[in-house]
């Protein structure tokens, strides 16, 4: 319990980093679509990787940008995610708001309606744990600027300005047979000169230190997250 309440003091730090974009719950009607949320929490039995191994994860991609108590404090919340969806919507619920990429932008109607339990409706809707501890991991970690997801050749040129390491970096204009991959393979050799890697899993990747590219391709793979080297 302690830990508990240290970990979110400590997170008030992060929170900082994003005040900009501090939710405005004036202006937001929460509504789901959900009949119902799964009762249980994901089986735990089904996450192969361990905290330690969670937090070298995120260490091997953000001790350049974060702090050791900002690494710490990411750790916890990610972790809590993975095993706790309901909790994390309840002790995160900024957080858990944030990470949605689209959450500030209106609908048809010039509203802004979101999920009111968001992490616990992706656990509801997943078919098994290893697709929503993919999803988990992917949105948070693309949240604090550690990850990327994208679709398209276009939205990875422009989701590349909000990763960490490429964020200042520019780079060429889209072509028409791209795609994500082929644009990224792209970038890669771009960033292969500051010697840095960039690896895809489906639309999900990440950019790191050229030298821990192996380790964190091990260790996202207990997770089933099998990172490559993008195609052109």
């Amino acid at each position: 319990m302690k830990r508990l309440i240290l970990f979110i003091i400590c997170s008030l730090t992060l929170t900082q980093l994003r005040a900009q974009d501090e939710p405005d719950y004036s202006k937001i009607r929460f509504k789901s679509y959900l009949k119902e949320y799964k009762a249980e929490k994901p089986d735990e039995s089904k996450l192969k990787l361990t905290k330690d191994e969670l937090e070298t994860i995120v260490t091997l991609l953000g001790d350049t940008f974060y702090s050791e108590i900002e690494i710490e404090d990411i750790t916890e919340q990610i972790w809590l995610a993975l095993r706790d969806p309901e909790k994390f919507d309840y002790v995160f619920k900024d957080l858990a708001v944030r990470s949605l990429p689209d959450w500030s932008k209106p609908n048809y109607k010039g509203e802004l309606v979101i999920e009111p339990f968001i992490y616990r409706k992706f656990w509801t809707k997943a078919v098994e744990e290893v697709p929503y501890y993919q999803q988990t991991i992917g949105k948070l970690l693309t949240y604090y600027g550690l990850m990327g997801y994208s679709e398209d050749a276009k939205s990875t040129k422009a989701d590349l300005r909000k990763v960490k390491f490429t964020q200042k970096m520019a780079f060429r204009p889209v072509r028409s047979n791209d795609w994500t991959s082929a644009y990224l393979n792209s970038a890669n050799e771009q960033v292969k000169r500051k010697s840095l890697s960039i690896q895809i899993f489906g639309f999900h990747y990440f950019v790191c230190k050229s030298n821990r590219k192996d380790d964190l391709v091990s260790l996202f793979a207990k997770l089933e997250m099998m990172f490559e080297t993008p195609v052109p």
